[in-house]
């Protein structure tokens, strides 16, 4: 999530490339450790974006704080965003909802504060919420 920038961009060109002429409106989900840089984000883009007033698209991004090393609140905050987008998804369990999940900056913080496992378990839910595509940046954590 960082400050929101690529999110919304990604957000822009997965709807372009995925739903090309249809009428469609994208939301997107931010997640961070960070609450500062969830706060900057949040109040950067705290309306819907518009992509295409003629065609009524828009991207509608939710920004959230998380602790990514915790399975609870990483489902927490993933079935949250679906109840409140859709008033009727109750699971906390990882289901393929997401067409893109990008992660930037994340994994050297889980493998030091959570080990080998820990980065494991976090990447196996990153995919059991992800249906179509999977962008990791991978960083070395100098162990």
């Amino acid at each position: 999530c960082n400050e929101g920038d690529l999110t919304i961009a990604m957000a822009l060109s997965l709807r372009k490339a995925v739903h090309n002429n249809k009428k469609q409106t994208v939301r997107c989900l931010g997640l961070d450790i960070d609450s500062t840089l969830i706060e900057r984000a949040s109040n950067k883009f705290s309306y819907e974006v518009v992509d295409d007033k003629e065609k009524e698209e828009f991207i509608m991004p939710v920004f959230k704080d998380c602790n990514l090393c915790s399975s609870d609140a990483h489902n927490n905050a993933c079935s949250s965003f679906f109840a409140d987008s859709t008033k009727t998804y109750q699971e906390k369990i990882p289901r393929k909802m997401f067409s893109l999940t990008t992660i930037f900056s994340t994994t050297m913080w889980i493998h030091i504060h959570s080990g080998d496992d820990g980065l494991t378990k976090f990447l196996e839910r990153a995919c059991g919420w992800t249906k179509k595509y999977l962008l990791i940046e991978p960083q070395h954590s100098g162990w």
